[in-house]
């Protein structure tokens, strides 16, 4: 996750989303992952797997405002019942966060 993130910040939307991919493949219930994949693929023109991963994240965090309250969930349609509402200020990536997924993974996950 965290080399994910750094490409991400660097603008290098696929090596970025390589790194999600492979955070999934250890973890995948990892909330945060399929959250900044999906925001990877947006960056990537891949409206279709984005979409996905959005309501993945969405489906795996109940609750997690970040998550639910992101404007690209509302963008791609909220699947899930029973969404909060709330700020739709959302980070461009999210750090694995111990407690959702699973935890924290392992070293840079």
């Amino acid at each position: 996750m965290d080399e994910g993130n750094r490409l991400f910040r660097a603008k290098h939307y696929a090596e970025a989303r390589a790194q999600y991919e492979s955070a999934l493949r250890v973890q995948p219930t990892l909330a945060e992952a399929h959250y900044n994949l999906a925001r990877s693929l947006d960056y990537l023109g891949d409206p279709t797997g984005a979409r996905k991963h959005y309501l993945e994240a969405a489906n795996l965090a109940p609750g997690h405002k970040v998550i639910w309250d992101s404007p690209p969930l509302s963008k791609y349609g909220r699947e899930v019942e029973t969404m909060p509402s709330g700020d739709s200020n959302a980070p461009p990536v999210m750090p694995a966060l111990g407690g959702l997924g699973g935890g924290g993974g392992g070293p840079g996950y």
